[in-house]
């Protein structure tokens, strides 16, 4: 009887290595080729830069030079007297304008509104047949005249009774009322004001007479 005894187990042979020497030299080569070819193309890349860099300053040098041309050759800024003294009387008048203003607006002349309502309440009060022919407004509104016509006398204190209910001669007090009669024709003159204004209606009646005239 014959009995075969194997002696041999994988367990004790040596491991064979994972990189033989071949490839380790092979992937060492690999890399150095990479790291060449970076290194290649980085030192194209400042290379380009630098040539960017000389072109720049060259083109500013460049620069410099004419801006010192065109500066010696350009006429040098003198200051105009007349110009300055024109731009500090024009600030003078926008401070001034700016005070008024400021006066104005807190009432210290007791009417800052203007002289428009009064010829709109005249004209909506209006009396068909009857005309002014002068209005004088004075003090801010605190002072008013008016002369005017009237085709009949009972026109005139219809016509005053109106302006008495128009808010913006509210408190005012007319103490002057003349009636004149025109020369020719019925046709009558009148004058209106509070005190502090002359008006007359045979002054205005005399000059309705000469515009006829003329």
């Amino acid at each position: 009887m014959i009995q075969q005894i194997n002696l041999f187990q994988p367990t004790l042979r040596e491991p064979a290595p994972l990189f033989g020497a071949r490839a380790m030299l092979r992937t060492v080569l690999a890399v150095l080729a990479g790291l060449g070819f970076v290194y290649a193309w980085a030192l194209v890349q400042v290379d380009s830069l630098e040539r960017q860099a000389r072109e720049l300053t060259v083109a500013r040098e460049e620069a410099e030079q004419r801006l010192d041309e065109l500066r010696t050759h350009l006429p040098q800024r003198v200051a105009d007297p007349a110009l300055a003294a024109r731009a500090a009387a024009q600030a003078d008048d926008v401070q001034q304008t700016r005070r008024l203003m400021a006066v104005l607006s807190e009432g210290a002349f007791g009417n800052n509104v203007g002289l428009s309502p009064y010829l709109v309440g005249f004209a909506r009060q209006h009396v068909a047949g009857t005309w002014l022919t002068r209005v004088e407004i004075a003090a801010g509104g605190d002072r008013i005249g008016i002369e005017g016509h009237a085709q009949v006398p009972e026109f005139v204190p219809l016509y005053v009774q109106r302006l008495a209910a128009e808010p913006v001669f509210a408190g005012k007090v007319f103490n002057h009322l003349e009636l004149a009669r025109a020369p020719a024709g019925t046709e009558v003159a009148f004058a209106l004001a509070t005190s502090g204004i002359e008006v007359g209606a045979a002054d205005a009646a005399a000059r309705r007479e000469d515009r006829r005239e003329d």
